[in-house]
């Protein structure tokens, strides 16, 4: 680009000399023309090269001209015309005035890029600073909503679960004095499943009030993730579901509690096969990403909506019609005891993919 700028500044300068030289004198008319368009290169070397292009051009407007006007005027310089004369101090005038004009609409440009970069930091900044407002105060919520379940959660265990474990326990004699086909056989079964079913909500919800501190030893997440595999696989064949595993060989052992990453396996992957009655195929895959080990469980389910995705991690949202709601929460809740995290991707009628990602040096300080 700046070889042909330059390029056109001299054809421009031998194209008004020439247009000089081989016209002949008698024809003034013309040569005042020529005259006036070393202007041009002048102003243009100004704005393209700033004082020196506008100075030194005007100098080489000078020189190409000067022996035009000696030779017109037979070798006496001094019997030059005034006004053809006072042509030659103009050029190096606008040339001086072009390009110190040039010089300040160049350094003014730079201030205001430079003022414009300094603002788009500090937007960009904002925005961050924005979001980091908007995530800690989410993080408040959720420390609010779980304090307030805290506060509950020792008279729930006393209110709940004592007169649970009374009709339990009553349900089991009754048991015992009907046979089947007895209809009283089965009600009092169907008492005794129902408030199993009950006590594990209580349990849920305890552990996600006041959730058990992990015990950090060394873990091999691919035989952890194989064990869950393993301990569903009835209920993966029973839903018709083809089961993928890409594990990576070389994932390290990390500092974790097995029994808390068993829980957070089991629950990804029984929600991903409730979320297929009907059939389909679920991939468990592992690798190393950066520092982190990244798990991935991704379904061709039935998807979640933008809103309940919104809401997926919060305690007691469930999109079952049986679900407490509590174990995405509870997820979510160990992930971050043991510095990771879990997000999701998803869109309604087109599967999830859930991530979890976990930090390689285990626990960190």
């Amino acid at each position: 680009m700046r070889l042909i700028k330059i390029g056109s500044l001299v054809l421009m300068l031998l194209g008004i000399t020439c247009a000089h030289y081989l016209t002949v004198v008698e024809k003034g008319y013309f040569h005042e023309i020529y005259q006036k368009l070393y202007y041009i290169p002048i102003i243009i070397a100004s704005f393209w090269y700033g004082f020196k292009g506008g100075v030194w051009t005007a100098i080489v407007c000078t020189i190409l001209y000067l022996p035009y006007l000696v030779f017109q005027q037979g070798g006496n310089v001094w019997a030059m015309n005034l006004s053809k004369s006072l042509e030659l101090i103009l050029y190096n005038c606008i040339g001086i005035v072009t390009g110190l004009l040039s010089e300040r609409q160049k350094k003014e440009s730079r201030r205001y890029r430079k003022t414009a970069d300094k603002l788009d930091e500090s937007l960009l900044s904002l925005r961050k600073q924005t979001q980091e407002l908007l995530e800690a105060e989410e993080r408040l919520r959720a420390l609010d909503r779980l304090a307030t379940l805290g506060e509950l959660s020792a008279g729930l265990a006393h209110e709940v679960r004592n007169p649970l474990g009374s009709i339990r326990g009553a349900a089991e004699i009754i048991l015992d004095r009907f046979k089947p086909p007895d209809k009283a056989h089965e009600l009092t079964r169907i008492i005794m499943k129902e408030v199993e079913r009950l006590n594990n909500v209580v349990e849920g919800f305890l552990q996600s009030a006041r959730p058990e501190s992990p015990v950090f030893v060394d873990c091999d997440v691919n035989e952890t993730i194989k064990f869950i595999a393993s301990l569903a696989q009835y209920e993966i064949a029973r839903f018709n579901i083809k089961l993928e595993m890409y594990l990576d060989d070389v994932i390290p052992h990390i500092l974790a509690d097995p029994e808390q990453m068993k829980q957070i396996f089991l629950n990804l992957v029984l929600n991903a096969v409730q979320s297929m009655p009907g059939g389909g195929a679920l991939k468990i895959s592992s690798r190393v990403y950066q520092e982190f080990i990244e798990i991935k469980f991704k379904d061709t389910g039935h998807g979640i909506s933008r809103e309940e995705k919104d809401k997926l991690f919060n305690p007691f949202f469930t999109t079952k019609d049986k679900g407490s709601g509590l174990g995405l929460a509870i997820v979510r809740r160990i992930l971050k005891n043991h510095h990771g995290n879990i997000e999701v991707e998803s869109e309604a009628g087109k599967g999830s993919i859930f991530t979890v990602t976990l930090p390689v040096k285990g626990k960190m300080t």
